[in-house]
């Protein structure tokens, strides 16, 4: 199960963090995940679901070590970037990245 909430969540990444031009010739997916959730369009949002995803994988770990590891390391990554994003949204806002970063807060 937490294996398919990971593919879920890696697809909703790819959407959300993938290059704008590509995304928008595929069926407007992107246009329509930010109609779906606009938590998303913004970069707390996205910080926060990077968040929560890491967290999800921190919390839930198979019994496997390596698996477990894996897990520790995807789930670490994440709750970091998710640090990162909102570190870069209230503490060192610079406007120049943000269409570099896909926000759409502004819009």
């Amino acid at each position: 199960l937490i294996a398919c909430y990971n593919a879920i969540f890696a697809c909703v990444i790819l959407l959300v963090d993938g290059p704008r031009d590509w995304l928008d010739k595929c069926w407007g997916l992107r246009t329509r995940l930010f109609k779906a959730a606009p938590c998303l369009g913004w970069l707390s949002g996205r910080a926060i679901f990077h968040f929560y995803v890491g967290s999800t994988n921190l919390v839930m770990l198979p019994d496997a070590l390596l698996w477990r590891s894996i897990y520790i390391g995807i789930g670490a990554t994440f709750v970091f970037a998710g640090i990162l994003m909102l570190f870069h949204r209230f503490v060192f806002r610079d406007k120049r990245w943000d269409s570099t970063l896909g926000s759409v807060e502004d819009a």
